[in-house]
């Protein structure tokens, strides 16, 4: 009469596809035990997503980096340069300026994926401290709000770095 109903099993929880998004849910959920109804909550949404457009970035860059092959880029322009020196006029000048501008562009590449990974890992650590920051001044019956100028400002700094670069890149 009464047909049962199959229990469907609750969906996993997403997992995490970055270190830092487990860091960053702990954080957010240490300020969110503290103080339910701050405004850094909202903050630390921006923040993923900030995260994330420059982890996406960087995934991106590396990805070029790869097809570009920086190490037969170094040794074909070393091997040039050596031809070069003991050989004079063997390789030719246009030939040499273009292996070290195709050098030269690979490695600006290689520095801004290193600096984009370099600013992930700070804006990581810095929402670390703000959530340290705030369970300490909520422990000590302050207001968080109103006491957490210097983690907030440096949080807002490194949003607007993976911003810039984020821009940076996409104007490439």
């Amino acid at each position: 009469m009464f047909g049962r109903r199959d229990k469907k099993a609750a969906p996993d929880p997403p997992t995490a596809t970055y270190q830092w998004e487990r860091q960053l849910a702990d954080a957010r959920a240490t300020i969110a035990h503290e103080v339910p109804t701050s405004t850094l909550l909202a903050r630390l949404d921006e923040v993923a997503v900030s995260l994330r457009d420059a982890e996406a970035d960087r995934a991106r860059v590396a990805a070029a980096v790869d097809r570009l092959d920086p190490e037969r880029s170094s040794r074909e322009l070393k091997d040039a340069l050596r031809n070069e020196k003991q050989r004079p006029g063997s390789v030719g000048d246009a030939r040499l300026a273009v292996l070290r501008d195709r050098h030269a562009t690979i490695n600006r590449l290689l520095d801004r994926r290193d600096a984009l990974a370099s600013q992930i890992t700070t804006t990581v650590l810095d929402v670390e401290v703000l959530a340290a920051k705030t369970v300490e001044i909520s422990a000590l019956g302050g207001d968080v709000d109103q006491q957490l100028g210097e983690p907030l400002e440096r949080l807002r700094i490194d949003v607007d770095a993976l911003a810039a670069a984020h821009a940076e890149l996409r104007a490439l």
